[in-house]
């Protein structure tokens, strides 16, 4: 009798240790892939499971993982209202580097869920056998120089305590179109473009509510912002000054609005804008040969 226990024991007991098994062989053959947890609380990241998958080639994965991530609602939720839904135009592995490319742009709420989406695609690709760094090729990514940033899982936002922030004011024309408002915005230090660039694409997006003029072209990047010794220099390409003709806007307002949203930054006094190929010094009236100051005279009487 004690004898067919132990069989019938040690047939259960080798049972268990093969459903075991089995099930640390599937979960070390799934693919899995990180979204965020948006609470914070204890991690940035959740894992979740790669599904429909099997005989996909590895590019055909990894533009799997990025679409899986991409409509989680997570992110979906904290894209702009006006922002399209991200899409890949075109996924490839080039040895281990990933290189990821977008046919539309597009805006989260908050430059923290731009890295936060950007850290999750990393981190998920990173995982796999085939991605050991990966570049993303679209206009919210890519710096001045045309040189693509290769990320690595070192780059990826790790605490949420580790996010530096500060915050700056954003002065856009009202819809009156004789002041400015303002605007304050959290700068996520570490994890976002540099606070220059950062500023004036706020001013091309215009506020989070209200009515305002559009005095920047929705995404606008300029030529170049260099900062020396208190001075900001914005360099605009000539084809702005195209786009600019059709915007009817009072010309003082929007080299203050620019001036002024710069002056926020840490380190800016005083601003001069120039123009990379066609140098000017009178703006539509307004003498620009010389640096601009911040400006309270143009701000709503509220403010």
């Amino acid at each position: 009798m004690n004898t067919k226990i132990l069989r019938y024991s040690l047939i259960v007991f080798l049972i268990i240790i093969f459903i075991f098994g089995l099930f640390l062989y599937i979960n070390s053959n799934s693919i899995k892939y990180y979204v965020i947890d948006e609470d914070f609380e204890k991690t940035v990241f959740i894992k979740k499971t790669l599904k429909d998958y099997d005989e996909l080639t590895s590019e055909a994965i990894g533009r799997k993982i990025i679409e899986s991530i991409t409509n989680d609602e997570c992110f979906l939720d904290n894209l702009k209202p006006t922002s399209e839904i991200p899409e890949i135009d075109t996924f490839l592995i080039n040895g281990s580097t990933a290189m990821v490319y977008y046919d539309k742009e597009f805006s989260f709420k908050s430059p923290l869920y731009l890295q936060l989406y950007k850290s999750c695609i990393i981190k998920s690709l990173c995982e796999t056998k085939w991605v050991d760094d990966v570049i993303f090729i679209n206009d919210e990514f890519y710096n001045r120089e045309y040189n693509f940033f290769q990320y690595t899982p070192e780059d990826i936002v790790m605490n949420i305590d580790d996010i530096k922030t500060k915050s700056v004011d954003i002065y856009h024309v009202a819809s009156s179109g004789d002041k400015l408002i303002k605007e304050t915005k959290h700068y996520y230090e570490n994890y976002a473009e540099d606070i220059f660039n950062f500023v004036v694409r706020q001013v091309s997006m215009g506020p989070s509510s209200g009515d305002y003029l559009k005095i920047l072209p929705s995404g606008f990047r300029s030529y170049s912002i260099n900062v020396e010794k208190g001075l900001c220099t914005i360099t605009f390409s000539d084809d702005f000054l195209q786009w600019e003709e059709t915007v009817d806007v009072k010309p003082e307002l929007f080299l203050y609005a620019i001036t002024n949203s710069l002056c926020s930054c840490p380190g800016v006094e005083e601003v001069k804008l120039a123009f990379s190929y066609n140098p000017i010094e009178i703006y539509r009236g307004v003498d620009i040969s010389k640096p601009l100051y911040f400006d309270a005279s143009f701000l709503a009487t509220s403010e």
